[in-house]
């Protein structure tokens, strides 16, 4: 009978190696590092464990423990990470899902409960984990994604693919509101004129916008092959419409719908990015019924000190959150009426101990019924707050 280990003996001898260094959820971490160095699932690990280990099979279990025991995150090493019931992607420019964040799905899956055709706006997506996982469970929802990290758009247009939400989703690549450009004026006639740079390529469109709404039905068009680039498109909307306050200057924020390169020449900030036919958008009043982010919130003198898993493999760029944390939440709170149509709901995370920080921005920008919810672990983790 042959002296090499068993399935089994491999991963428990992992197992013990983790927590001989201290590593917490040792078992649990070399469970998952064996399943990926022997390609096997959790049940057919379980079933075989008596089956003997191949020499090359150990020999990749043993880069990936000693990977961990360098303190890699384990979903680092496995390139993917559970949230909300779905395996998302992840690179070097994103965040790993946690727990936590999945309060922010329960709670927008109950302000859109019933709302066919609604949009939803999150901002610094990152795997796109909060778009995606509402949209997988709100059939008749639409969403825009944005983050500054083209990397880490790159990861979410995957994850979209992965989870069949695509079409319903458009990312913009910018900071915060920055990616988003909206109509640059509003004439007498309540005809609203839209200035873009971009060009649409061949592919499917997201959505059809309803005229007169900004709400985006669940129905697919095609988009004509060839480029579209320049001038400007107008569009009817209610002719007794008041024109909006004044709006930020268009930026240069670039489109992707649904991952499948196309550039939107009709980019939002008071309209709908998701264009059917050509030449047709949405109204002009805020498009989003719900903003939702999980922004940076780590104060930058606070970061040296943060664990080496999270100072070492988290992106900077999606843990700085300035001096005192909340930079993100004053930009978000400030724009955000800008963007939500009345009645909608701005929706964020926090750091544990920025509650009342967070809420008195919400307040100061004129939100109403602002509150606080606690995580499981009895933490202060999503402000909310009504745009009236």
């Amino acid at each position: 009978m042959s002296g090499a280990p068993t399935l089994g003996q491999s991963w428990r001898a992992a197992r013990d190696k983790l927590a001989a260094a201290g590593i917490g959820g040792a078992a649990l971490d070399a469970r998952l590092l064996a399943e990926k160095a022997f390609g096997l699932s959790r049940l057919e690990l379980a079933t075989h464990e008596s089956h003997t280990a191949g020499g090359e099979a150990v020999a990749a279990l043993d880069a990936l423990i000693a990977r961990r025991l360098a303190r890699e995150p384990v979903a680092r090493i496995l390139g993917e990470k559970e949230f909300y019931g779905l395996s998302f992607v992840l690179n070097e420019a994103t965040l790993v899902p946690r727990p936590e964040t999945e309060l922010i799905v329960d709670k927008a899956l109950a302000v859109l409960k019933g709302r066919v055709g609604a949009t939803i706006l999150d901002l610094g997506t990152g795997t796109g984990c909060l778009p995606i996982a509402v949209l997988a469970n709100a059939p008749g929802v639409a969403a825009v994604a944005t983050d500054l990290s083209e990397r880490a758009l790159a990861a979410a247009r995957e994850n979209a693919q992965r989870h069949g939400v695509a079409e319903r989703i458009a990312f913009a690549q910018g900071s915060w509101f920055e990616a988003l450009s909206p109509p640059s004026s509003v004439s007498a006639s309540g005809r609203s004129t839209f200035s873009h740079e971009g060009r649409r390529e061949g592919g499917q469109s997201l959505a059809r916008c309803e005229e007169g709404s900004s709400h985006l039905l669940p129905s697919w068009e095609k988009v004509p092959e060839g480029r579209m680039r320049g001038a400007a498109t107008e569009q009817d909307t209610s002719a007794d419409r008041e024109s909006p306050p004044s709006r930020p200057p268009p930026s240069r924020g670039r489109w992707d719908a649904g991952g499948s390169g196309e550039m939107l020449p009709n980019v939002p900030g008071n309209t709908s990015p998701l264009m059917g036919e050509a030449g047709r958008g949405c109204a002009t009043e805020g498009p989003f019924v719900l903003i939702v982010s999980n922004p940076p919130y780590i104060e930058s003198d606070a970061i040296a000190g943060l664990s080496s898993e999270v100072r070492e493999y988290d992106p900077r760029l999606a843990l700085d959150g300035g001096p005192d944390g909340l930079d993100p939440y004053r930009t978000i709170a400030k724009q955000a009426p800008r963007y939500l149509k009345p009645g909608g709901w701005l929706m964020v995370e926090i750091g544990s101990g920025q509650g009342a920080a967070v809420a008195g921005l919400l307040d100061a920008a004129g939100f109403s019924g602002v509150s606080v919810d606690k995580d499981l672990a009895g933490l202060d983790r999503v402000v909310s707050g009504h745009h009236v």
